[in-house]
């Protein structure tokens, strides 16, 4: 379906400070809207979404792994800059000195520390980072599930905690997107006590609430499509049934 909005809000990276008091929206729907003004005058900004991945370098496909764990180095670009996770993100990727390196974050960052995204998901790549100047590139070698609940990750992705379980989930537009997050403990069998903690079912079975508490939950075995196929064939010859049954009383009639 199609909206006639009065303007699109600013685009905008985390931190910036540009925003409308417009009624807006936000031109790409994947990127949260968020509301940086006060009770009174809301005003509206569209926050570039974060994309967490690993990198690798062009002429020898080797992981980009910088810091003191020399593991692939897990990066968040928030639309501008390559941070650091394990730094608690105050550290940023530039390249310096013919080389990849970390340097702190501070200010407007320089050509050699800003990034731009080119080749989206190409059958080659999945995807390159490129310095504004546009002369070193890096590819994305993996990217990491979000595990913030307001957004979804369009991307195929691995959850970066591996006790972290990733489900698959839909955007506005019905496309397949992924979301990681901590492995809840199961619910109880029914018709066993049930839980009134955060629990899930394992495959085949259904979550339900309890008859006599409607916060406490049990697992109950779905019901197969066979079976449901065979109610539903009995249920139409049952009224089948009926209704020559009728037809025959109103002829005796």
């Amino acid at each position: 379906c199609s909206q006639c909005v009065e303007e699109f809000c600013p685009a905008v990276v985390e931190g910036d400070t540009a925003c409308s008091t417009a009624a807006c929206e936000c031109e790409d729907p994947s990127w949260p809207r968020i509301d940086v003004g006060s009770s009174d005058k809301p005003c509206m900004q569209c926050v570039h979404p974060h994309a967490d991945v690993t990198l690798r370098r062009e002429e020898d496909g080797q992981c980009l792994a910088l810091g003191e764990i020399k593991t692939c180095t897990v990066f968040r670009y928030n639309g501008a800059v390559m941070l650091d996770k394990s730094s608690n993100q105050s550290s940023c990727l530039s390249w310096s000195n013919g080389d990849w390196q970390l340097i702190p974050c501070q200010g407007t960052p320089d050509s050699s520390a800003k990034f731009t995204r080119r080749g989206r998901l190409e059958a080659s790549t999945m995807g390159t980072f490129c310095t504004s100047r546009g002369k070193q590139c890096l590819n994305i070698k993996e990217y990491m599930c979000t595990t913030d609940p307001s957004q979804c990750s369009t991307e195929p992705c691995r959850c970066e905690d591996s006790s972290h379980v990733r489900k698959e989930m839909q955007t506005v537009n019905r496309s397949t997107c992924y979301l990681c997050t901590p492995s809840l403990p199961e619910c109880p069998l029914s018709p066993a006590a049930c839980s009134s903690e955060h629990c899930e079912c394992k495959p085949g079975f259904v979550k339900a609430r309890h008859r006599n508490d409607a916060l406490c939950f049990s697992c109950q075995p779905s019901v197969a499509p066979s079976i449901t196929g065979l109610t539903s064939f009995l249920t139409f010859l049952s009224a089948g049934a009926t209704f020559l049954l009728c037809v025959g009383l109103g002829v005796v009639v």
